[in-house]
Formats: C-alpha cells, structure tokens, sequence
C-alpha cells in the first residue's frame, strides 16, 4: 500500500515496535537481549570477540583456551576457584595459583632456568629457601674456622671440580681429611702437584734459605746426601743416628758429648759389642768396648778381648799371645808364645863387654826380697829386688836398668839385670875353673 507523502511501516518481522510513529509490531529491546543471551550459550563467532569502551568479557566458571581439532584433555585454562582465587592450568598440571589468602604459588613445573624476566625483579619481603646477602655473609663468617689463610691475601680453593691452590702472604692452614689405609672412603680428596711450577716456585724462593735460616721440619728425607758442618740435637736431647728399621746406631750424650755405638755411652766412647780398627784409634780419653775390639785391615785382625774370668787377652786367630790376669790368677802377665827383642848387631854401635869385677860388686851389694805390693789390692808376698838398690850401681852397667814414670815412680828391668848376673857368673866359673886346674 502506497501513501502519498512518504513510506508506511508495517508489522514486518524482525522491526522494533515504535508507537509514536503509529505502526509495527516487530521485537522490543528485551526480546533482543534474550536473543543475545541465549545465542551466547554456544560457540561464538567470529572467534575473536573486541569489548571497546572499557568494557569487560565476564564468565562465572574461567575460560576455556582450546586450539585442537579435537578434545585431547590438555586444554588451556583460566578457572575461578571458590575463594575467589584464579588458576592457571593446561589440562591437569597447575602453573600459577592466585589466592586472596596465600598470594601467588607457582606450580611444580616452573623451575628456575623456565622463569625469565625481562627487567628488573624486585622481591619486597622475603624469597623461602634462598639466602639473603646478609644471610650468606653471616654463613661464611660461621665457617672462617675451617678455611684460614692466616691473614693472608685470600684463598683459591676449586677450579670447577679439582683443588688448583692455596695461596697467602702469611701462610695457609689447610684440614684434609685423607684415609690412606682405605682408598675408597669418601671423605677422600685426590691431591695434584704440578712439579715443574713447584720446582719454579722453591728456584724463586731459594734465596729464603741461608746459612741464618731455621727450619724445623719432622722428618727430612734427602735423595742422595746432606752436605752440613753442624748436626745438633735440640737442648737437653741426645743425638741418635739410626738405620731405617729404627735400630740405634750411634748416640751421642747430651750433656758431656760421650759417644755410644748400639749403646747409652758410660765413657768417651763406649761400643756395645765388637768394634774393628783398621787404622790408628785415638781417643782423647777413656774408651770402652763391651766386646772385642779388632785392630788391623787384614782379613785376621789382631783382637783384644776379656775372657769368662775377666783376664785381657790380646790373640790373632785362634791363637793367643798374651794374657793379662785379673781373676784367675791376678796381677800376672801370661806370655803365651815366646818372647822375643830386637837384639841384630846392625843395631847397635859402641859395643863394650860388662866388666866383670863391677858386676861381681852388684851382685855383693843387691840383696834380693820379698814384699808385700801396697798399690795393689791383694796382700801376696812376692819375690823381687828394690829398684832403689840398683840406683846406686856402676855406669859400667849400663843407665837403663832404672827408669822413672811422670810421678817419680821407680821401674826396675829384670831383664836387663840378667846381664849382670851373666857378667858375675862368668868371674866366677873363670876363679872356679882356675882354682880346679890348680887343684
């Protein structure tokens, strides 16, 4: 239907009723919102859905974020929780919880290499499980006892895995725990040495080391030898040289110098069992050999040595020459061989005969005696002459009949006296044979 003057509305379907107008009968503002309300309980479309205005997109149980052709149960989800809170999720693994309660809690997944910031993150209170800076400075001043480079410049301990140095201007104190007896104990540590910087650093340091230094050190091994003009024990020490199985070898008393071989020195020196000489043996004073005392370089040296009952006895080999008793029969000198002086006529110049009358006159004058020995300890009454009775005799006779020691104490020479006893002998058989040729 046409009116003149313009076009009439008519209940067309779908138009808004407008009254004023005077015609249409289609949906009211309501019937629209209905409409959109229950369009909305499906799928939306176009997929993307733009709020302007300032606007919101509002649903009561989260959203749901679902790329898949297909449900897989691993969709991509924003869910309210009924505190209020919000959870992150994909599928059953939770990545953020979001409570008014307990704040914000990220999920067992997130670990620190996944976490990246970009910018600055700024914690205002407290991070659990982690040390604070004041926290850590307080941790190592509680751990300076075991680690001291005694104000040194610092300590170097690891490079990655392996210990490289230790290093200090005031020297470094070091703990390692290291069983040597079981290799595989854990608190084991593996300790490298690299020699040549070791061998460059003492060639560095050599000149730390003079003849003033003092070096105390516990046990010195040297490869080859020790070159030293003094080996001195600490005060109050004895000096004890000794093979490598501990067995003592010398030692050398502390307070007045003695010597001792295999023993604690009683004399200057004093050698626990044998001792071989192979050249000249001079001592300064007393030396003692609990044993036997061999002389000479040759494959049977002499030997000197005491017997059961305490008679000294000088022997080569199996045989003895000469004995000195002491318990067995005291003060006697045993010639066990014969006995014999250097006497070559080679040796001797202005060769005389004894006069005979003088001999003849020593033997009227000297009586021989017996007497008790008062330097001696037994009381045995023995045969012999007075050295003094011979002092007075002809220097005919010979000056070396008597001699004297350093304190003045007079010697007699039996031997020689046989001479003069020859001499008055050989007057009297010349008178005895005279007389029975006259007869």
């Amino acid at each position: 239907m046409f009116q003149q003057g313009g076009l009439q509305i008519g209940p067309t379907t779908g138009n808004v009723s407008d009254t004023s107008s005077g015609g249409g009968s289609g949906l009211d503002t309501a019937a629209v919102q209905a409409l959109i309300d229950t369009s909305l309980t499906g799928a939306v479309q176009p997929s993307s859905v733009t709020v302007s205005g300032g606007g919101q997109v509002k649903a009561n149980g989260g959203f749901n974020f679902d790329t898949s052709s297909f449900p897989d149960g691993q969709e991509s989800s924003i869910e309210r929780e009924g505190n209020g809170g919000m959870i992150l999720k994909r599928g059953t693994t939770t990545f953020l919880t979001l409570s008014p309660f307990t704040g914000a809690t990220f999920g067992v997944n997130l670990t620190a290499p996944n976490l990246t910031v970009n910018g600055a993150l700024t914690i205002s209170g407290t991070i659990s499980g982690m040390y604070t800076s004041s926290q850590t400075d307080s941790l190592l001043n509680q751990k300076q006892a075991i680690l001291s480079d005694n104000a040194g410049t610092g300590v170097t301990l690891r490079d990655n895995t392996a210990m490289r140095r230790v290093f200090g201007t005031g020297g470094v104190s070091v703990t390692v725990p290291l069983n040597i007896l079981d290799a595989t104990d854990p608190q084991n540590y593996n300790l490298k040495i690299d020699g040549s910087a070791l061998q460059t650093s003492i060639a560095g340091k050599q000149d730390a080391l003079t003849s003033s230094s003092s070096v105390t050190v516990g046990t010195l091994s040297v490869a080859s030898a020790a070159e030293v003009s003094l080996i001195r024990a600490p005060a109050s020490s004895n000096l004890t040289l000794t093979n490598n199985n501990g067995t003592v070898g010398l030692t050398i008393n502390s307070s007045n110098g003695h010597v001792g071989i295999q023993r604690t020195p009683l004399t200057p020196l004093h050698v626990n069992g044998e001792a071989r000489v192979d050249g000249v043996l001079d001592v300064n004073g007393n030396a003692s050999v609990s044993g036997t005392l061999s002389v000479g370089s040759s494959a049977t040296p002499w030997e000197f040595l005491e017997d059961a009952q305490g008679d000294l006895y000088i022997k080569k080999g199996s045989q003895h020459f000469l004995g000195f008793g002491a318990s067995s029969v005291p003060d006697t000198i045993y010639f066990l061989v014969a006995t014999a002086n250097y006497s070559d006529k080679a040796l001797k110049g202005q060769i005389q005969d004894i006069p005979a009358a003088d001999a003849t006159a020593v033997l009227r004058s000297v009586n021989a005696k017996t007497y008790v020995r008062t330097d001696l300890d037994n009381s045995l009454r023995r045969a012999g002459f007075l050295a003094d009775d011979f002092e007075g005799i002809p220097s005919s006779l010979g000056s070396n009949i008597v001699s004297y020691t350093s304190d003045g104490t007079k010697t007699l020479d039996y031997h020689r006296v046989s001479t003069i006893l020859w001499a008055a002998c050989q007057q009297m058989l010349t008178r005895i044979e005279t007389l029975e040729a006259a007869s």
